[in-house]
Formats: C-alpha cells, structure tokens, sequence
C-alpha cells in the first residue's frame, strides 16, 4: 500500500465500522469501503464448523471458495459476537497490502471495529432482552387459557432470538414421549401426530440430557433438497425446567437474518425458558388442583356431584334466589324398593341400577341444575331459577323415563323393578337450605305414602298436595 490517501481512507473504515448497531450491518460497511478504497472485489467470511461461508460482500455474488488461481489476501478479524470471521480480499496483481506493518495494523483497526460492534449490539441486545423478559413475565401472568399459554410461549422465545420457525414440545408420562404443543411459523397439523421419545432426535437429547444446544445441522444432499422446509442450517433446543423435572423442550430454528444462531442467541433462549417453564408448572398444577376439586365433589359410584358439594351448593343457591328475589327448586328423589332389588338381583346389579338412574337424571334436567346423590339410593335435584310447575314436569319427566327404562330392559321382573318417588320444593323467601330439604323430604314421604312410583309437590297440607303418575 504505497497511496497516502488510500491508507488514510483505510485507517478510518475501522471508526465507520465500529458505529454499526449490528454485526450484519458492520460487516456490510466494511466490505463496502474497503472494496471501493482498494477497488478490488472482497467479501467477509464467518466460520461455521470447518467451513467459511460469506457473510456480507461487494460485489454481492462473490462466490467462496475462489478458483484455485485466483489471487487473494485473507485478513483474520478475530472472534466478534462468538464467530470468527476473516476479509477475504481478491486482487489480479500484486497484493495491495503486501506491508507486514500495514497489514497487521489494518487487521488491528478492523478487528477492533468489528469487536466494538459487536459489544455495542450485545448491550442494545440485553436492554432489549430485558425489556421482553419483564413484558413476557407480565403476559404469562395474565393468561389462564392454557392453550393460549402455550401458543404465547412459543411465539415469544421464537422472537427473542429472531427464529422464524420454533415448536413446544411437552413431555407426557402417560406415553412416554413429548408431543408438539404448539408451533411458531408452520401449522402445528403437520407435526401434532409426531411422538418423540427421550433421547431420541435432538429435542429428546436435549429432554434427557437436560441442557440446551446450539447447533448446525447436517448439510442435506442435494437430490433431497426439495424435501427441506428450512432455508438454513442453524437451529437451537432448551430444556424446560423445573424443581420436579423437564416440562418440555422448545426448539428454534431458521434465524430471520439467516445468520447462524451464536451462543449468545442460546444465553437469551434459556433466560426466556425460566418462566416458561414456571408458567407451565403453575398451568399443570392449576389442572391437577382442578382435577383434584372436582373427583372431591364427585360420588365415584354414578358419576353425580356428592352430598358435601350438595350441601355447598344449596346454600350458594338460596343465597342467589334470595338477593335475586328469583326461584328455587328441590327435587329428592328415591328409587323404590331398593333393597328388594339387591336382595333379589345382589349389589352389583343394584350398584348398575344406581349408575343407570344418575344418567337418566342428568339427561332429563338443564346443564346449569345440580345432580346429586344424597345418600344410599337417594338423589337431590337443585334447580336454580324453576318455578314449582317447571320442578314437578322435570320430575314427571325423570320418574317417566326411569319407569321405561327398566320396562323394556328385561333385566327385572315386575316386583323389582325399578322406579321413583319424586318430592318437589320450592324456596320461600325467608327459607334456610335445611328447611328446603325437610319440605323436599316431606314431599317425598308423601309420595311413599300415595303408593310410590309419583311425584308430589310439597304444600302447606297433604291434602292440598299435587300427585302425578
């Protein structure tokens, strides 16, 4: 480099370089100024594995590796954003940096530039990191569908890291295996039948290992490239974990600026795995808390709501009705003669006409109504909102549908077959939930007393009392 000028205009690509916000952005600049400086074609090569591919050139269609007789001056620039890198300059005659002090000085220049780069970009990356991570913590904190959850997380750690494609695999004991829960850039239909077991591939190695990669994938031969749905190569894996294990393993892939990802890309990956992972576990507890409550509230035998959520209900129920000023209705129904039939049929065929009746019940009333078993063969019915004309059909239409049923199953003869007494209440403005039941009950020994198999609707009097059936 014998030109003044040209080596003064070299000395100031490394202040131009180092005010770039990204590490893209310096590498174009400095490709740019020095190839219009020495006017000579040159190109800055990242190194991925054992290999050099062109990160940013000028001319843009520089091709690398050169022919074998191309002459060309390579210029290491050091480790920038966790990549080497190195200026591949491409010249027909004489080296114009054939000076061992000015080359090494333009390295040092360039080097530098490229490492300030690098450190400013990193900054702006953490602030920006920090930013996301305390909006993400705010948005895992709103959500409660759990769907959404899902789909919220994949999307977020796909953008943290600037991936255009991701996927949420979630471990399921029951099979073994991690199933896709959500995608991020493809549909999920294409992936959701695919069971991946532990170690297998690279989300289960991650699974079992328990610890994240970055990576390149394996070049794909070139006669099965059409069967590739990436553009590039470059793809990571975390873990989700918890105090009780791994949730499940988040994948990213295709980098949107088609820069491979660094181990700095894996860093912010796994600091937005935490509370992922801490969202999910507070969403399965939530579901096996659910679960929980409700086998709680359920009789195991029939499937209906048991006495203690009987109980906690009739008292919500009156409270409702009387700040609502609206109707409430109970239903106590008996299956008659149940003790013959176990005697005759034995507890077995007894336990399946108890099933067979709660499902009777639960096809006869409204969504919104309680089914409950209150005890032995007797059942409850709250109706919120029905008034005692509205509560005696739907027990018309349960006794009805009941005395059918056992009708044309041939499982019982006449004397034991199944039916029921139906008593009907409703509640009185100043009525406790005891005093609803002890009406319900009288009405249901009224229909006892009136020969069974009716519904009777409770009244000051029996002689006043409604009978059907």
């Amino acid at each position: 480099m014998t030109n003044p000028a040209d080596t003064l205009a070299l000395a100031l690509v490394g202040p131009l370089v180092g005010r770039a916000t990204t590490l893209p952005d310096a590498c174009a600049r400095l490709v740019h100024e020095v190839g219009v400086i020495l006017g000579a074609p040159c190109a800055v090569l990242c190194q991925t594995g054992k290999a050099w591919q062109v990160q940013a050139s000028a001319p843009q269609d520089f091709q690398w590796p050169l022919a074998d007789d191309a002459a060309t001056s390579i210029v290491p620039l050091g480790v920038a954003g966790g990549i080497a890198r190195q200026l591949a300059i491409v010249h027909g005659g004489p080296s114009p940096l054939a000076d061992p002090a000015w080359f090494a000085a333009l390295e040092s220049v360039l080097t530098d530039a490229l490492a300030l780069a690098a450190l400013r970009a990193e900054r702006q990356l953490q602030r920006r990191n920090e930013r996301g991570l305390y909006r993400f913590a705010r948005e895992l904190l709103l959500t409660k569908d759990g769907s959404r959850l899902r789909q919220l997380i994949v999307e977020r750690l796909a953008r943290s890291v600037a991936a255009d494609m991701a996927s949420l695999a979630l471990y399921l004991p029951s099979e073994d295996a991690l199933v896709i829960a959500a995608t991020y850039g493809y549909p999920a239909v294409l992936v959701d039948h695919i069971r991946i077991k532990p170690g297998e591939g690279v989300t289960g190695e991650v699974f079992a290992r328990r610890r994240g990669t970055c990576a390149q994938a394996p070049r794909t031969p070139a006669n099965a490239s059409r069967q590739r749905r990436y553009r590039g190569n470059s793809y990571m894996a975390v873990p989700l974990l918890t105090a009780d294990g791994v949730l499940g393993v988040v994948s990213v892939t295709e980098p949107t600026n088609d820069e491979p990802f660094t181990r700095e890309h894996l860093r912010v990956l796994r600091g937005y795995a935490v509370p992922a992972a801490l969202a999910l576990a507070r969403e399965a507890l939530r579901d096996q808390t659910a679960d929980l409550a409700h086998l709680a509230a359920v009789d195991a035998l029939t499937g209906a709501w048991n006495r203690r959520h009987f109980d906690e209900r009739i008292l919500e129920e009156i409270q409702r009705a009387r700040r609502d000023h609206s109707d409430l209705a109970l239903l106590m129904i008996d299956i008659d003669d149940f003790k013959a039939l176990n005697d005759a049929k034995g507890h077995l065929s007894g336990d399946r006409v108890l099933r067979e009746v709660a499902d009777i019940m639960r096809r006869s009333i409204r969504s919104f109504d309680v089914c409950a078993r209150y005890g032995g063969e007797e059942f409850a019915v709250l109706m919120p909102g029905a008034s005692a004309p509205i509560a005696v059909q739907v027990g018309e239409r349960i006794r009805r549908h009941t005395e059918s049923h056992f009708a044309t199953s041939g499982r019982f003869p006449p004397h034991v077959r199944p039916t029921l007494s139906v008593g009907v209440s409703t509640a009185r403005p100043d009525m406790t939930g005891e005093a609803l039941i002890a009406t319900a009950d009288t009405a249901l020994a009224w229909a006892k007393a009136a020969g069974k198999n009716v519904v009777k609707e409770y009244v000051d009097t029996p002689a006043r009392s409604q009978v059907s059936g």
